[in-house]
């Protein structure tokens, strides 16, 4: 799955994204993280894969004891 952000019409909010990723694109260790997913994205074999992991279930929406 991919997703692209957008950058807003809002010309504070569009301010505001393209000053977060500069900041993003300087932190070393976002720098690290980045460069670390990037290895395992590329090498997917190398990883566990999750068999016999549980499957996702469907909770209804009446489950909550708060609502």
């Amino acid at each position: 799955m991919h997703y692209r952000i957008v950058t807003p019409q809002h010309i504070g909010a569009a301010n505001i994204l393209r000053d977060t990723l500069a900041w993003m694109k300087e932190d070393r260790s976002l720098q690290a993280d980045r460069a670390r997913l990037s290895k395992a994205y590329c090498s997917p074999a190398k990883y566990p894969l999750l068999d016999g992991a549980p499957l996702p279930t469907t909770v209804s929406e009446a489950s909550c004891e708060v609502c």
